[in-house]
Protein backbone atom coordinates (compact mmCIF):
# COMPACT_ATOMS: atom_id res chain seq x y z
CA UNK A 1 0.00 0.00 0.00
CA UNK A 2 2.84 2.11 0.13
CA UNK A 3 3.93 1.88 -3.27
CA UNK A 4 7.60 1.00 -2.29
CA UNK A 5 9.67 -1.89 -4.10
CA UNK A 6 12.35 -3.46 -3.59
CA UNK A 7 13.94 -6.00 -5.63
CA UNK A 8 17.84 -7.18 -6.05
CA UNK A 9 19.96 -10.50 -6.85
CA UNK A 10 21.34 -12.90 -3.60
CA UNK A 11 24.04 -15.21 -5.31
CA UNK A 12 25.87 -17.81 -3.30
CA UNK A 13 28.69 -20.01 -4.03
CA UNK A 14 31.91 -21.86 -2.15
CA UNK A 15 34.01 -18.77 -2.16
CA UNK A 16 31.14 -15.90 -1.63
CA UNK A 17 28.02 -14.18 -1.54
CA UNK A 18 27.08 -11.44 -3.37
CA UNK A 19 23.93 -8.83 -2.33
CA UNK A 20 22.98 -5.84 -4.59
CA UNK A 21 19.45 -4.11 -3.88
CA UNK A 22 17.39 -1.08 -5.22
CA UNK A 23 14.75 0.58 -4.03
CA UNK A 24 11.76 2.11 -5.65
CA UNK A 25 9.80 5.00 -3.67
CA UNK A 26 11.62 4.34 -0.22
CA UNK A 27 15.26 6.15 1.11
CA UNK A 28 18.05 3.74 2.24
CA UNK A 29 18.35 4.08 6.38
CA UNK A 30 22.19 5.97 6.69
CA UNK A 31 22.46 4.65 10.38
CA UNK A 32 21.16 1.29 12.49
CA UNK A 33 17.44 1.05 12.06
CA UNK A 34 15.69 1.41 15.62
CA UNK A 35 13.44 -2.17 13.90
CA UNK A 36 14.21 -4.75 11.65
CA UNK A 37 12.22 -7.64 10.46
CA UNK A 38 12.89 -9.99 7.54
CA UNK A 39 10.49 -9.08 3.72
CA UNK A 40 10.24 -12.31 2.49
CA UNK A 41 7.24 -14.47 3.38
CA UNK A 42 8.20 -17.45 1.64
CA UNK A 43 8.73 -19.78 4.89
CA UNK A 44 8.92 -19.03 8.76
CA UNK A 45 9.96 -15.75 8.45
CA UNK A 46 11.72 -13.32 11.34
CA UNK A 47 9.74 -11.80 13.90
CA UNK A 48 9.90 -7.71 13.89
CA UNK A 49 12.74 -7.25 16.50
CA UNK A 50 14.43 -3.84 18.15
CA UNK A 51 18.40 -3.13 16.87
CA UNK A 52 21.12 -3.70 19.61
CA UNK A 53 24.14 -3.70 16.88
CA UNK A 54 25.31 -3.91 13.48
CA UNK A 55 25.00 -7.98 13.60
CA UNK A 56 21.19 -7.64 14.16
CA UNK A 57 20.94 -5.76 10.98
CA UNK A 58 23.35 -7.75 9.03
CA UNK A 59 21.56 -11.56 9.06
CA UNK A 60 21.22 -14.62 7.63
CA UNK A 61 18.33 -14.69 5.05
CA UNK A 62 15.44 -16.88 6.71
CA UNK A 63 15.47 -19.47 3.98
CA UNK A 64 19.36 -20.25 4.96
CA UNK A 65 18.35 -20.80 8.53
CA UNK A 66 15.36 -22.94 7.13
CA UNK A 67 17.65 -25.23 5.53
CA UNK A 68 19.88 -25.46 8.17
CA UNK A 69 17.50 -27.11 10.94
CA UNK A 70 15.90 -29.19 8.56
CA UNK A 71 19.08 -30.55 6.66
CA UNK A 72 19.39 -30.30 2.50
CA UNK A 73 17.32 -33.10 1.48
CA UNK A 74 14.07 -31.88 3.49
CA UNK A 75 14.85 -28.60 2.12
CA UNK A 76 14.62 -29.25 -1.60
CA UNK A 77 12.18 -31.67 -1.48
CA UNK A 78 9.61 -28.40 0.15
CA UNK A 79 11.09 -26.02 -2.30
CA UNK A 80 11.42 -28.56 -5.18
CA UNK A 81 8.48 -30.74 -4.92
CA UNK A 82 5.70 -29.08 -2.23
CA UNK A 83 6.03 -25.42 -3.27
CA UNK A 84 5.23 -25.98 -6.71
CA UNK A 85 2.44 -28.41 -6.42
CA UNK A 86 0.48 -26.33 -3.81
CA UNK A 87 0.31 -23.53 -5.79
CA UNK A 88 -0.90 -25.58 -8.70
CA UNK A 89 -3.53 -26.48 -6.68
CA UNK A 90 -4.47 -23.37 -5.70
CA UNK A 91 -4.27 -21.52 -9.34
CA UNK A 92 -5.78 -24.53 -11.12
CA UNK A 93 -6.65 -28.28 -8.75
CA UNK A 94 -9.00 -26.55 -6.19
CA UNK A 95 -11.59 -25.27 -9.47
CA UNK A 96 -11.56 -28.44 -11.04
CA UNK A 97 -12.39 -30.47 -7.80
CA UNK A 98 -14.77 -27.29 -6.77
CA UNK A 99 -16.88 -27.95 -9.95
CA UNK A 100 -16.95 -31.68 -9.95
CA UNK A 101 -18.48 -31.23 -6.52
CA UNK A 102 -21.32 -28.81 -7.17
CA UNK A 103 -22.32 -31.33 -9.62
CA UNK A 104 -22.56 -33.97 -7.08
CA UNK A 105 -24.69 -31.66 -4.99
CA UNK A 106 -26.68 -30.15 -7.54
CA UNK A 107 -27.32 -33.91 -8.33
CA UNK A 108 -26.25 -33.33 -11.86
CA UNK A 109 -25.20 -36.61 -12.27
CA UNK A 110 -24.82 -36.83 -15.81
CA UNK A 111 -22.56 -33.79 -16.20
CA UNK A 112 -20.63 -35.36 -13.36
CA UNK A 113 -20.09 -38.40 -14.64
CA UNK A 114 -19.00 -37.03 -17.93
CA UNK A 115 -16.41 -34.47 -16.08
CA UNK A 116 -15.26 -37.87 -14.32
CA UNK A 117 -15.14 -40.12 -17.35
CA UNK A 118 -12.72 -37.46 -19.26
CA UNK A 119 -10.68 -37.03 -15.94
CA UNK A 120 -9.76 -40.48 -15.76
CA UNK A 121 -9.72 -41.34 -19.40
CA UNK A 122 -12.71 -44.07 -18.40
CA UNK A 123 -13.51 -46.03 -21.33
CA UNK A 124 -16.99 -46.95 -19.48
CA UNK A 125 -19.64 -45.43 -17.93
CA UNK A 126 -19.91 -44.64 -13.94
CA UNK A 127 -21.88 -46.92 -11.85
CA UNK A 128 -23.84 -45.08 -9.07
CA UNK A 129 -21.84 -47.00 -6.19
CA UNK A 130 -18.31 -46.27 -8.13
CA UNK A 131 -19.31 -42.43 -8.30
CA UNK A 132 -17.75 -41.45 -5.17
CA UNK A 133 -15.40 -43.56 -5.29
CA UNK A 134 -13.58 -41.54 -8.49
CA UNK A 135 -15.39 -38.39 -6.51
CA UNK A 136 -12.34 -39.31 -3.81
CA UNK A 137 -9.57 -39.68 -6.09
CA UNK A 138 -10.74 -36.34 -6.83
CA UNK A 139 -10.41 -34.56 -3.67
CA UNK A 140 -6.76 -36.78 -3.40
CA UNK A 141 -5.25 -34.99 -6.27
CA UNK A 142 -5.99 -31.30 -4.34
CA UNK A 143 -5.72 -32.07 -0.65
CA UNK A 144 -2.97 -35.08 -0.10
CA UNK A 145 -0.16 -32.63 -1.30
CA UNK A 146 -1.01 -30.52 2.40
CA UNK A 147 0.61 -34.14 4.18
CA UNK A 148 3.74 -35.36 4.19
CA UNK A 149 3.78 -38.74 2.54
CA UNK A 150 4.06 -40.89 5.30
CA UNK A 151 1.53 -39.01 7.68
CA UNK A 152 -1.31 -39.75 5.18
CA UNK A 153 -0.25 -43.49 4.34
CA UNK A 154 -0.10 -43.69 8.02
CA UNK A 155 -3.81 -42.45 8.50
CA UNK A 156 -5.28 -44.26 5.46
CA UNK A 157 -4.20 -47.55 6.86
CA UNK A 158 -5.64 -46.69 9.94
CA UNK A 159 -8.83 -45.42 9.01
CA UNK A 160 -9.30 -48.50 7.50
CA UNK A 161 -8.75 -50.90 9.88
CA UNK A 162 -10.86 -49.24 12.04
CA UNK A 163 -13.98 -49.33 9.55
CA UNK A 164 -12.80 -52.69 8.77
CA UNK A 165 -13.25 -53.84 12.28
CA UNK A 166 -16.32 -51.99 12.86
CA UNK A 167 -18.07 -54.14 9.66
CA UNK A 168 -16.66 -57.04 10.92
CA UNK A 169 -17.82 -56.85 14.38
CA UNK A 170 -21.48 -55.57 14.08
CA UNK A 171 -22.76 -55.40 10.41
CA UNK A 172 -25.80 -55.14 10.96
CA UNK A 173 -25.54 -52.29 13.59
CA UNK A 174 -23.45 -50.59 11.31
CA UNK A 175 -26.31 -50.90 8.62
CA UNK A 176 -28.98 -49.35 11.02
CA UNK A 177 -27.10 -46.56 12.00
CA UNK A 178 -26.09 -45.16 8.31
CA UNK A 179 -29.42 -46.34 7.11
CA UNK A 180 -31.36 -44.06 9.74
CA UNK A 181 -28.54 -41.17 8.98
CA UNK A 182 -29.07 -41.78 4.71
CA UNK A 183 -32.80 -41.60 5.24
CA UNK A 184 -32.57 -38.16 6.97
CA UNK A 185 -30.33 -37.00 3.81
CA UNK A 186 -28.14 -36.67 6.72
CA UNK A 187 -24.77 -38.67 4.77
CA UNK A 188 -25.12 -35.80 1.92
CA UNK A 189 -25.83 -32.94 4.16
CA UNK A 190 -22.35 -33.88 6.20
CA UNK A 191 -20.46 -34.03 3.16
CA UNK A 192 -21.73 -30.70 2.07
CA UNK A 193 -20.89 -29.13 5.56
CA UNK A 194 -16.96 -29.94 5.06
CA UNK A 195 -16.95 -29.21 1.29
CA UNK A 196 -17.97 -25.71 1.70
CA UNK A 197 -15.51 -25.43 4.36
CA UNK A 198 -12.77 -26.69 2.59
CA UNK A 199 -13.48 -24.89 -0.23
CA UNK A 200 -13.30 -21.49 1.97
CA UNK A 201 -9.85 -22.85 3.62
CA UNK A 202 -8.37 -23.46 0.01
CA UNK A 203 -8.21 -19.86 -0.87
CA UNK A 204 -5.64 -19.61 2.17
CA UNK A 205 -3.30 -22.31 0.50
CA UNK A 206 0.19 -19.74 -0.39
CA UNK A 207 -0.37 -18.17 3.57
CA UNK A 208 -0.76 -21.44 4.79
CA UNK A 209 3.04 -22.76 3.46
CA UNK A 210 5.09 -21.52 6.33
CA UNK A 211 3.19 -23.30 8.57
CA UNK A 212 2.84 -26.10 6.57
CA UNK A 213 6.36 -26.61 6.19
CA UNK A 214 6.66 -27.04 10.24
CA UNK A 215 5.47 -30.74 9.91
CA UNK A 216 9.19 -31.66 8.78
CA UNK A 217 10.42 -30.39 11.92
CA UNK A 218 11.03 -32.74 14.82
CA UNK A 219 8.88 -32.18 18.18
CA UNK A 220 11.71 -30.29 20.05
CA UNK A 221 11.96 -28.33 16.91
CA UNK A 222 8.07 -27.55 16.99
CA UNK A 223 7.86 -26.54 20.36
CA UNK A 224 10.38 -24.34 20.32
CA UNK A 225 8.85 -22.31 17.44
CA UNK A 226 5.82 -21.98 19.34
CA UNK A 227 7.01 -20.74 21.87
CA UNK A 228 6.71 -17.02 22.49
CA UNK A 229 10.03 -15.76 23.07
CA UNK A 230 11.18 -17.58 19.71
CA UNK A 231 12.73 -15.42 16.55
CA UNK A 232 11.02 -17.15 14.30
CA UNK A 233 7.06 -15.90 13.50
CA UNK A 234 4.84 -15.55 10.54
CA UNK A 235 3.38 -12.96 8.66
CA UNK A 236 1.49 -14.32 5.54
CA UNK A 237 -1.32 -14.27 7.53
CA UNK A 238 -3.00 -11.01 9.74
CA UNK A 239 -4.47 -12.28 13.33
CA UNK A 240 -7.68 -11.08 11.96
CA UNK A 241 -8.34 -13.39 9.22
CA UNK A 242 -6.42 -16.42 11.23
CA UNK A 243 -8.88 -16.05 14.14
CA UNK A 244 -11.71 -16.01 11.68
CA UNK A 245 -10.06 -19.21 10.39
CA UNK A 246 -10.20 -20.75 13.40
CA UNK A 247 -13.48 -20.07 14.69
CA UNK A 248 -15.03 -21.50 11.06
CA UNK A 249 -12.84 -24.72 11.28
CA UNK A 250 -13.70 -25.06 14.79
CA UNK A 251 -17.75 -24.35 14.26
CA UNK A 252 -17.45 -26.72 11.35
CA UNK A 253 -15.75 -29.79 13.54
CA UNK A 254 -18.23 -29.54 16.20
CA UNK A 255 -21.18 -30.34 14.11
CA UNK A 256 -19.58 -33.32 12.48
CA UNK A 257 -18.71 -34.66 16.41
CA UNK A 258 -22.37 -36.74 16.58
CA UNK A 259 -21.30 -38.98 13.43
CA UNK A 260 -17.77 -40.10 14.79
CA UNK A 261 -18.74 -40.12 18.32
CA UNK A 262 -21.60 -42.81 16.55
CA UNK A 263 -18.59 -44.85 15.28
CA UNK A 264 -16.42 -44.91 17.97
CA UNK A 265 -19.51 -45.93 20.30
CA UNK A 266 -20.08 -48.97 17.45
CA UNK A 267 -16.03 -49.43 17.52
CA UNK A 268 -15.62 -49.77 21.00
CA UNK A 269 -19.10 -51.18 22.60
CA UNK A 270 -21.28 -52.31 19.93
CA UNK A 271 -23.84 -49.82 19.11
CA UNK A 272 -23.86 -45.87 18.06
CA UNK A 273 -25.92 -44.92 21.19
CA UNK A 274 -23.77 -46.85 23.56
CA UNK A 275 -21.92 -44.03 25.55
CA UNK A 276 -18.94 -44.40 27.74
CA UNK A 277 -19.47 -45.28 31.31
CA UNK A 278 -20.60 -42.02 33.59
CA UNK A 279 -21.77 -40.37 30.17
CA UNK A 280 -25.07 -38.33 30.85
CA UNK A 281 -25.94 -38.89 26.95
CA UNK A 282 -28.42 -42.29 26.48
CA UNK A 283 -28.63 -42.14 22.79
CA UNK A 284 -26.99 -40.35 20.33
CA UNK A 285 -29.92 -38.13 18.89
CA UNK A 286 -29.28 -36.54 22.61
CA UNK A 287 -25.88 -35.96 22.04
CA UNK A 288 -26.15 -34.31 18.34
CA UNK A 289 -28.64 -31.62 20.39
CA UNK A 290 -26.42 -30.98 22.74
CA UNK A 291 -25.39 -27.22 22.43
CA UNK A 292 -22.33 -26.76 24.28
CA UNK A 293 -19.11 -26.91 22.43
CA UNK A 294 -17.01 -28.01 25.14
CA UNK A 295 -19.63 -31.05 26.45
CA UNK A 296 -19.54 -32.25 22.52
CA UNK A 297 -15.46 -32.35 22.39
CA UNK A 298 -15.36 -33.56 26.17
CA UNK A 299 -17.20 -36.60 24.90
CA UNK A 300 -14.76 -37.48 22.47
CA UNK A 301 -13.54 -40.99 23.52
CA UNK A 302 -9.90 -42.10 25.65
CA UNK A 303 -9.65 -44.85 22.80
CA UNK A 304 -11.10 -42.68 19.67
CA UNK A 305 -9.86 -43.68 16.68
CA UNK A 306 -11.20 -41.11 14.30
CA UNK A 307 -11.24 -37.66 16.64
CA UNK A 308 -7.45 -38.04 19.26
CA UNK A 309 -5.59 -36.01 16.77
CA UNK A 310 -8.51 -33.52 15.95
CA UNK A 311 -9.25 -33.31 20.00
CA UNK A 312 -5.74 -31.87 20.49
CA UNK A 313 -6.60 -29.14 18.42
CA UNK A 314 -9.90 -28.32 19.23
CA UNK A 315 -9.52 -25.39 22.06
CA UNK A 316 -13.23 -24.22 23.40
CA UNK A 317 -11.21 -21.76 25.65
CA UNK A 318 -9.59 -20.18 22.71
CA UNK A 319 -12.21 -20.28 20.74
CA UNK A 320 -14.84 -18.51 23.04
CA UNK A 321 -12.00 -15.81 23.73
CA UNK A 322 -10.98 -14.68 20.64
CA UNK A 323 -14.77 -15.51 18.83
CA UNK A 324 -16.16 -12.92 22.29
CA UNK A 325 -12.89 -10.53 21.39
CA UNK A 326 -11.75 -10.96 24.94
CA UNK A 327 -8.04 -10.87 24.03
CA UNK A 328 -4.79 -8.87 23.20
CA UNK A 329 -2.57 -9.51 20.47
CA UNK A 330 0.62 -8.25 20.11
CA UNK A 331 1.84 -7.95 16.37
CA UNK A 332 5.86 -8.08 17.28
CA UNK A 333 5.37 -10.83 19.68
CA UNK A 334 2.98 -12.25 17.78
CA UNK A 335 1.71 -13.44 21.56
CA UNK A 336 -2.50 -13.74 22.07
CA UNK A 337 -3.26 -13.26 25.65
CA UNK A 338 -6.84 -14.03 26.86
CA UNK A 339 -7.87 -14.98 30.28
CA UNK A 340 -6.16 -18.82 31.25
CA UNK A 341 -4.07 -18.72 28.09
CA UNK A 342 -1.53 -17.21 25.37
CA UNK A 343 -1.11 -18.79 22.19
CA UNK A 344 0.95 -17.51 19.66
CA UNK A 345 0.16 -16.44 15.75
CA UNK A 346 2.42 -19.61 14.66
CA UNK A 347 0.66 -21.76 16.91
CA UNK A 348 -2.78 -21.30 15.98
CA UNK A 349 -1.78 -20.97 12.14
CA UNK A 350 -0.66 -24.69 13.08
CA UNK A 351 -3.85 -25.52 14.49
CA UNK A 352 -5.97 -24.39 11.36
CA UNK A 353 -4.00 -26.49 9.32
CA UNK A 354 -4.33 -29.08 11.16
CA UNK A 355 -8.08 -28.29 11.69
CA UNK A 356 -8.00 -28.68 7.66
CA UNK A 357 -6.24 -31.90 7.20
CA UNK A 358 -8.81 -33.25 9.74
CA UNK A 359 -11.88 -32.02 8.13
CA UNK A 360 -10.16 -33.70 4.53
CA UNK A 361 -10.12 -37.07 6.23
CA UNK A 362 -13.71 -36.63 7.75
CA UNK A 363 -14.86 -36.59 3.96
CA UNK A 364 -12.92 -39.63 3.15
CA UNK A 365 -14.09 -41.47 6.18
CA UNK A 366 -18.23 -40.21 5.56
CA UNK A 367 -17.61 -40.67 1.44
CA UNK A 368 -16.38 -44.38 1.71
CA UNK A 369 -19.55 -45.22 4.56
CA UNK A 370 -22.03 -43.76 2.36
CA UNK A 371 -20.53 -45.71 -0.89
CA UNK A 372 -20.51 -49.38 1.33
CA UNK A 373 -24.24 -48.10 2.23
CA UNK A 374 -25.30 -47.85 -1.59
CA UNK A 375 -23.73 -51.14 -2.44
CA UNK A 376 -26.00 -52.89 -0.73
CA UNK A 377 -22.93 -54.92 0.76
CA UNK A 378 -24.40 -54.08 4.46
CA UNK A 379 -27.78 -56.13 3.48
CA UNK A 380 -26.21 -59.41 2.42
Amino acid sequence: NCKTMLYGEYVQNDQEIKATVEFKNADRVQENPDYVCTISRDFITGKVKEVQTVKDVIDLPMWMRFKNVLGYQEYLNIFLKRVPCLLDVYNNSRHEWSNIMELWFNNELTYLDEQLENLFDLKESISDTERLSYIREVGKMVFTLLYRDEILNDITKKNREALKEIYQKGRKRLNDYLKELNNKNELLELERIIYFQLKRTLVYIPNLIPIISIDYFGEASKDEIFNENFELGIYSFEFDEIKQLYQDLFETHVKLLHFFVGLDNLRLRGDYNSFKSGSKYTNLNKYKKEFAAFNKINEIDVDSVFYSEEKKFLDNHMRNMIGHCSYEFNPVTQVIKYKQGKNTLVEVTYYCYHLILGLYNDFQIITILHELLLSGQLDK
